[in-house]
């Protein structure tokens, strides 16, 4: 319950903020009214048909909840979003295709690290990051705010020796 608090808050701090655009960029968000609303799509999932949504998942009642509200507020912000930012073509039309929104105003920003980013290979450099965020073993890094029990559950299914080789390391934006 407090993610529907804090979203139903999130408006009004941006009018009090003085924000003049709002960029949500996990698929649906708040914004008070007259406000342009991007949002990021990465995909159709929330937007489609919701029998399509639930088919799959555990049919409890907080499951059921949160994929209705995640469908219902992803549906709203679409409608109030001037444009949409999503990942690839692929996805620009099936969200297109599943929500008729304007395929112009639906722009691609692809996940990938900026040219700059790098991986690091200078054995120097890589102790000093390593120690700097305790770094012992090798490790996969996951995204904490997508679902990190899904992660924990596929982690826990892993061979014993190569849990026991690496690491695993959540890190939130």
């Amino acid at each position: 319950l407090s993610s529907v608090a804090n979203d139903l808050r999130l408006g009004a701090r941006m009018r009090h903020d003085g924000i003049t655009v709002a960029h949500n960029p996990a698929n649906y968000g708040f914004a008070p009214t007259g406000l342009p609303l991007v949002i990021t799509l990465h995909d159709a999932i929330n937007i489609l048909p919701w029998t399509s949504i639930i088919r799959g998942h555990r049919k409890d009642p907080r499951t059921l909840a949160m994929m209705t509200y995640l469908h219902l507020c992803s549906s709203l912000a679409l409608r109030r979003a001037q444009v949409v930012l999503t990942v690839s073509a692929r996805a620009r039309e099936e969200i297109a295709d599943r929500s008729g929104f304007d395929r112009h105003r639906i722009l691609i920003v692809p996940n990938a690290p900026a040219p700059a980013l790098r991986r690091v290979v200078e054995p120097d450099l890589l102790i000093a990051v390593r120690e700097r965020h305790g770094l012992a073993a090798p490790f996969v890094l996951a995204d904490a705010l997508k679902n990190p029990a899904a992660v924990v559950r596929a982690w826990r299914r892993l061979p014993l020796e190569l849990r026991i080789s690496r690491q695993l390391v959540f890190y939130a934006r």
